[in-house]
């Protein structure tokens, strides 16, 4: 999701949350995507991040939201948690998920991501 249909969304999702559960922002940017922009090409390491966001979408809740803060970074709505320590899971998952490797053309890309985490 572009971050405006995002931003509309995750306040339709905060809005229906229980107040006894947790909501999360997680914040998710690519090491090395500026040496794959130099090999590839900027419309290259676009299809590679949004391969990436695919594969996060695939691996978090229907609830759970992702969406592209900026063309190299994807931001992660999680909005209905039971436990805060659920946020760090989802991180971890989302790590493992994203440091698989993505083919592109004939090539296997591995991406390393980095995730910051804010809990509410």
């Amino acid at each position: 999701l572009e971050y405006s249909a995002f931003l509309k969304l995750a306040r339709q999702k905060l809005s229906e949350k229980q107040p006894q559960q947790f909501a999360a922002i997680l914040i998710i940017d690519f090491d090395k995507l500026s040496e794959l922009n130099g090999v590839f090409g900027l419309y290259a390491v676009d299809d590679i991040v949004q391969k990436a966001a695919e594969r996060l979408v695939q691996g978090l809740r229907e609830t759970d939201l992702v969406g592209f803060l900026d063309r190299n970074e994807l931001i992660c709505l999680l909005p209905s948690l039971t436990q805060p320590i659920q946020a760090e899971l989802a991180a971890h998952k989302i790590i493992r998920t994203c440091s698989a490797p993505i083919q592109y053309q004939a090539h296997q890309l591995l991406l390393s991501p980095h995730i910051g985490i804010s809990i509410s």
